[in-house]
């Protein structure tokens, strides 16, 4: 009897380890599930990679972070938020943080636009929405609206520059005038005043007078002194004030071409058109 109870219990036992319903243990999450490559399959094969990427605890717990530094910041740089993949525990080098990173880009958890991570990519996309025209047809609209506040802005810039211009030209001819002018007294004075010995000394100087005014120039601008130079700075500053004399917005003028250089490439409308 003894015999044949232990003969029972034996075949129990290896009936219960060989067939037996045992609950086997998930295995470990390999190293090569964490890194799993994103280059490749399309796009529905790289979100679903990026998902089974994030499931594991600790990218959860990661991903919870980020919900929660996203309510006080908006963005991040990329080697913030790798630092911040680390000190969680979703990875144990930077190589591994910077996938984890990738994929959460990839299933549009963040926002990455070169260097810059955005925490809330919803609030970009909604901004973004917001400044796309849905319809050529306003955007046209828009285009012949910032066309007509162009216009008078760029008449009266255009009468200022003229007055600009000639201003600096007359300031020029003056200046030819006058040594001319200066050449002329001292040829009279020379042979029918005076003689080359008195005359002498004053032309002499009057170039030191100039070369003394030449330096001061130089103490002004801190530039050498030289013809194209000084037509520029001149007509600079009598554009400068002319805009300020009539009023003239050059900041907002400067922000509305920009925009109708915009809305005119979105057309892909070439520039030389319409001008």
């Amino acid at each position: 009897m003894l015999a044949q109870n232990r003969h029972r219990s034996n075949t129990f036992a290896s009936y219960s380890s060989t067939s037996g319903p045992s609950t086997p243990e998930p295995p470990p999450l390999s190293q090569s599930a964490k890194s799993t490559s994103l280059s490749g399959g399309g796009l529905p094969n790289l979100v679903a990679e990026a998902n089974s990427i994030l499931q594991t605890v600790d990218i959860m717990r990661f991903r919870e972070r980020l919900q929660l530094e996203s309510e006080t910041k908006q963005r991040v740089t990329m080697a913030e938020l790798m630092a911040m993949c680390r000190e969680s525990g979703a990875a144990q080098s930077s190589e591994e943080a910077g996938r984890v990173c990738e994929a959460l880009a990839h299933a549009g958890i963040v926002l990455r636009f070169g260097d810059v991570v955005f925490l809330r990519p919803q609030d970009v996309v909604e901004i973004m929405m917001r400044s796309v025209p849905d319809l050529e047809e306003e955007v046209v609209a828009r285009l012949r609206e910032l066309e007509g506040e162009l216009k008078p802005l760029a008449e009266q810039q255009r009468k200022i520059e003229a007055r600009a211009y000639r201003r600096t030209h007359g300031v020029l001819w003056g200046g030819l005038g006058f040594l001319v002018l200066q050449w002329g007294i001292f040829l009279h004075f020379t042979y029918s005043e005076l003689s080359w010995d008195v005359v002498e000394p004053v032309t002499y100087f009057t170039s030191q007078l100039w070369a003394i005014l030449g330096y001061c120039y130089f103490l002004a601008t801190k530039e050498d002194f030289a013809y194209r130079h000084a037509h520029s700075k001149m007509s600079q500053n009598f554009t400068v004030g002319g805009e300020r004399d009539h009023g003239f917005d050059r900041e907002r003028y400067e922000r509305l071409l920009r925009e109708h250089s915009r809305y005119r490439r979105y057309l892909r409308i070439p520039a030389a058109e319409g001008q």
